[in-house]
C-alpha cells in the first residue's frame, strides 16, 4: 500500500511527501504503541523520490537515544521517549529494536502512528480540509486504517497500547469490525484477529492521563499478559 501511496503521489505546492512504514524487524512484536502522527521537534528533510523515502525508513529512529551512543539528526525523542518510558514501567526488558538486536534488552516494544501516512507532509491546513474521523467515509481515515491494520498483521503483536482518542476508535474499528460509539464501555479486547490483546487509554504523555489513570493502565495490562 505504501508503494502504491507513493506511486501516485504527484508533485504540488506544497510538496507532499510519503513516509514508508519502518521495515520489518527479525523476531515478533512484545509491545506496539499506537500513538498519533506527531510534528517532529527536530527537523526532518522528506525524501520526494523513492529511493530517498526508502533511505529515511531504514534510518530514521525514533528515540535516538536508545537507538545509538550519538544524537542521530533524524528522529522523534520528545514524543516517543515517554511511551518507551511507560513500557520501561511495564517491565524493564523492554528496549527499541536496535538494543533488542544488540541483546541488551530481551522485550521489543515498537511504535506506529494512526496518522502514519497523512502528516508526513505537515500542512496542516491541507490535512484538515479533507480529515473528519466523525465521518463514515472519510478517505483519509480509512487509507490510515487499512495502513494500520496491515502493521498490525506484520507485527503480529502480543500487545497493543492505544495512545489517545484517535487510535482508540481506529484499533477498536479494525479489530471489532464495529463503528466506535460512545459513551465508552470497553477498556480492553482480549481477543482479536490479530493474536494480540489490546488496551484503549487516554494520552500517556500528556495532561490528559494522570498517574493513577496510567497506574490503572500498568496494573490492567499486567493482569491480562505475561512477557
Amino acid at each position: 500500500m505504501y508503494q502504491a501511496q507513493l506511486a501516485k503521489e504527484k508533485v504540488r505546492r506544497t510538496k507532499r511527501q510519503v513516509l514508508l512504514p519502518p521495515p520489518p524487524r527479525g523476531r515478533p512484536v512484545d509491545l506496539l504503541i499506537v500513538g498519533i502522527g506527531p510534528s517532529q521537534i527536530a527537523p526532518i528533510a522528506y525524501a520526494a523520490d523513492r529511493k530517498g523515502a526508502e533511505r529515511l525508513a531504514r534510518d530514521f529512529a525514533y528515540i535516538s537515544a536508545a537507538a545509538t551512543d550519538r544524537k542521530l539528526k533524524l528522529h522523534n525523542d520528545d514524543y516517543y521517549e515517554p511511551l518507551l518510558q511507560f513500557a520501561r514501567r511495564l517491565d524493564s526488558r523492554f528496549g527499541v529494536w536496535p538494543q533488542v538486536a544488540r541483546g541488551d534488552k530481551a522485550l521489543l516494544v515498537e511504535f506506529t502512528d494512526a496518522l502514519h501516512i497523512t502528516t508526513d507532509h505537515r500542512v496542516a491546513e491541507d490535512m484538515l480540509a479533507v480529515l473528519n474521523p466523525q465521518a463514515d467515509n472519510c478517505p483519509v481515515c480509512a487509507r490510515c486504517k487499512d495502513i494500520l491494520a496491515a502493521e498490525l498483521g506484520l507485527y503480529r503483536p502480543k500487545v497493543v497500547v492505544c495512545n489517545g482518542r484517535l487510535p482508540s476508535k481506529f484499533v477498536w474499528e479494525i479489530c471489532t469490525g464495529k463503528p466506535f460509539v460512545r459513551p465508552v464501555e470497553e477498556t480492553l479486547l482480549l481477543e482479536t484477529r490479530f493474536g494480540a490483546k489490546v488496551h484503549f487509554s487516554g494520552y500517556l504523555n500528556s495532561k490528559w492521563m494522570d498517574g493513577f489513570s496510567r497506574a490503572r493502565l500498568l496494573r490492567e495490562i499486567r493482569q491480562h499478559t505475561a512477557f
